[in-house]
């Protein structure tokens, strides 16, 4: 129940910042810097609010003194997303789902299912990763970052020893986030 509470809390802050998320010239030019010509439009591609959350990461994880692969990462993590983008209700049905119907998931997220618009948003969830990982690889991002991007939701576990520590830092700013 406690676990329900806080994450009604942390999805209504979040819904109301994508409702005033943007990005200032200052704030974009930064972005371009850091991520060069080839991956920049990747980034753009993004709804500003997913912008603007890809910045709120990217500003907590420079507190790690990350590197630029980790970086770039913690700006592109949810880059895949722009290939289905999704409505402040469709994120609404993802926790909604999350939250009651767990079982399902799998079976809603199937790639062939994705005109299905109810199953869009489950769908998009669970392949976002690996959508923004095939992005970022054919920008001819660095390895590193396109590893961190396309397993940024995977369970701790399973990491690699090389990616163990920046995986932890950009999931931690992505959940506070």
């Amino acid at each position: 129940m406690l676990y329900c509470t806080i994450m009604i809390f942390y999805r209504v802050r979040q819904f109301l910042q994508a409702l005033t998320a943007q990005l200032d010239v200052t704030q974009s030019q930064s972005i371009a810097d850091l991520l060069g010509p080839d991956l920049t439009p990747i980034f753009e591609r993004l709804s500003r609010d997913e912008q603007y959350h890809a910045w709120c990461v990217w500003q907590d994880v420079l507190q790690s003194n990350a590197d630029q692969d980790l970086q770039q990462a913690a700006l592109l993590h949810d880059c895949g997303k722009a290939e289905m983008p999704l409505t402040l209700l469709d994120r609404t049905w993802i926790v909604i789902g999350k939250t009651f119907f767990k079982s399902q998931l799998k079976r809603w997220a199937q790639e062939d299912v994705r005109t299905t618009r109810w199953q869009r948003p489950f769908v998009c969830a669970a392949l976002h990763p690996k959508w923004g990982a095939d992005l970022a690889a054919n920008a001819n991002a660095n390895a590193k970052v396109v590893w961190l991007i396309a397993h940024h939701q995977d369970a701790p576990h399973n990491i690699p020893a090389a990616y163990k520590a920046d995986y932890s830092i950009l999931v931690a700013a992505d959940n506070r986030h």
